[in-house]
C-alpha cells in the first residue's frame, strides 16, 4: 500500500512537471533573447523598431509560442531603452483545476 501511495505521488509530480516545464522553457528562451539584445554593443544606437524586430526574429527561431506582442514591449525611458516582459500563463491540469504562472522581467539597454 505504501508503494502505491509513493508511486501515485511521484506520478502526480511528474504530470505537473510535464505541464509546467514547457512554459518555463519558453520563458528562458525569451530571457536569453532579451539578454542578447541588452548585451549587444550596438543596442543603444538601434531604434525601438529594430530592437523589436530582432526580438521577434530570435523568438521565432527559438520556437517560442503563446507570447502576444503586447506582452513584450520595448520602451524609451530616461535611462535608455527598456525591454519589458510581463505575461501570465494559465495551464489546465484536470477538470476545473489549473495553474497560473506569472512571468515578469525588465531589462535596460544603455
Amino acid at each position: 500500500m505504501g508503494f502505491v501511495l509513493i508511486l501515485s505521488i511521484l506520478l502526480a509530480v511528474a504530470y505537473l512537471g510535464m505541464k509546467i516545464v514547457p512554459h518555463y522553457m519558453n520563458y528562458f528562451s525569451i530571457s536569453d533573447a532579451i539578454n542578447n539584445v541588452v548585451n549587444d554593443p550596438a543596442g543603444s544606437r538601434r531604434s525601438v523598431a529594430a530592437i523589436r524586430s530582432d526580438l521577434k526574429n530570435v523568438l521565432f527561431v527559438n520556437y517560442v509560442e503563446g507570447l502576444k506582442p503586447e506582452n513584450l514591449r520595448v520602451l524609451r525611458t530616461g535611462q535608455g531603452k527598456q525591454v519589458v516582459l510581463d505575461y501570465y500563463v494559465v495551464e489546465p491540469i484536470a477538470g476545473n483545476l489549473s495553474v497560473s504562472i506569472h512571468f515578469q522581467r525588465t531589462a535596460t539597454i544603455k
